[in-house]
């Protein structure tokens, strides 16, 4: 049997699948890649951020994957962005990496991931950030 090993999705311009290749799966990868770090890939079903009660991104999940929340203004390449889009549970459902030079590396429902702006809108909708230790 021969079956394909070894392929992994870019980082810019990957497809959207939720869960596999979404925006936390974005985020996973980058820092597998960047810093040598496998965040843990909890289980969620499309949608969990208008269920009525699912916090994928709650403070105590991002510190069991060993983040630390800082504020905004000391904001540096690799640290992570948690906003809320939309959320009927208001709680955060999307995360970027900020890269640095005002640029974030994120991954929209139904969009290519790319790099973006940090600023404006996606300032607006940021409710924490947070940095690996």
């Amino acid at each position: 049997m021969i079956e394909p090993t070894g392929y992994e999705a870019p980082l810019v311009g990957r497809t959207w699948a939720h869960g596999v290749l979404d925006c936390w799966a974005l985020c996973r990868d980058w820092y597998a890649r960047e810093r040598g770090v496998l965040l843990p890939d909890p289980p969620r079903a499309d949608g969990w951020w208008d269920d009525g009660a699912s916090d994928l991104y709650g403070d105590d999940a991002m510190r069991e994957a060993g983040f630390r929340r800082i504020d905004l203004r000391d904001i540096t390449e690799g640290d992570l962005i948690l906003m809320q889009i939309r959320s009927k549970n208001l709680v955060p459902n999307h995360a970027a990496i900020y890269l640095g030079d005002s640029l974030i590396l994120h991954h929209l429902d139904g969009r290519l991931s790319s790099r973006d702006v940090y600023g404006g809108y996606w300032q607006e909708v940021t409710r924490s950030v947070w940095r690996l230790v």
